[in-house]
């Protein structure tokens, strides 16, 4: 991996999308954002509307060539229509930030439990900034936290924030480090 970073447009990709379906909590909804010449394995950071509202918990994944799928669950206690807005991703790779990805399989977590786990990512400091990488397939309900734990090594945690049982499958989970 390599150090760096910055403005520009490399790598930027934005665009409006409309998400006038009404999300029920518990529930996810996903967009699809054109970003011709990204691949997949990407590590994302991601741009909302100032609108949107708190319960709602974003994550953005390469889900093919040229697609990054713009995903937002619910994990309010009301519905949620978030409507029409810009949607940007910055693909973390390209500007040469230091990176790494890790096959997690978190388990089931019970209400109110939460399970951490490590990726390396050679290079990182305590006191790190982190952009996390989150997999499309990420339940709703879940809380996810990531940050900088020790030398190389960034820590994801996920807590169920529901009243039931959440089966987390095994996915890549990804750590973008901003210096």
């Amino acid at each position: 991996s390599s150090t760096g970073g910055g403005g520009g447009t490399t790598g930027l990709y934005s665009g409006s999308l409309n998400f006038s379906t009404l999300i029920a909590p518990g529930v996810c909804d996903s967009k699809d954002l054109t970003a011709t010449g990204i691949t997949t394995g990407k590590t994302l950071a991601l741009g909302l509307p100032a609108a949107l509202a708190a319960t709602l918990s974003p994550r953005a994944v390469v889900t093919a060539a040229d697609v990054v799928t713009i995903q937002l669950c619910n994990n309010g206690d009301v519905d949620q229509t978030p409507g029409s807005g810009t949607y940007s991703v910055r693909d973390m790779d390209s500007l040469g930030y230091l990176t790494g990805t890790a096959t997690i399989d978190f388990g089931t977590l019970v209400p109110g439990q939460c399970s951490t786990n490590t990726i390396t990512v050679t290079g990182a400091a305590t006191g790190d900034n982190v952009v996390p990488g989150w997999p499309s397939t990420l339940n709703a309900g879940l809380i996810p936290h990531m940050w900088v734990t020790a030398a190389n090594t960034a820590t994801a945690q996920l807590c169920n924030a529901i009243d039931t049982d959440i089966v987390v499958a095994s996915a890549n989970f990804k750590a973008a480090i901003t210096k």
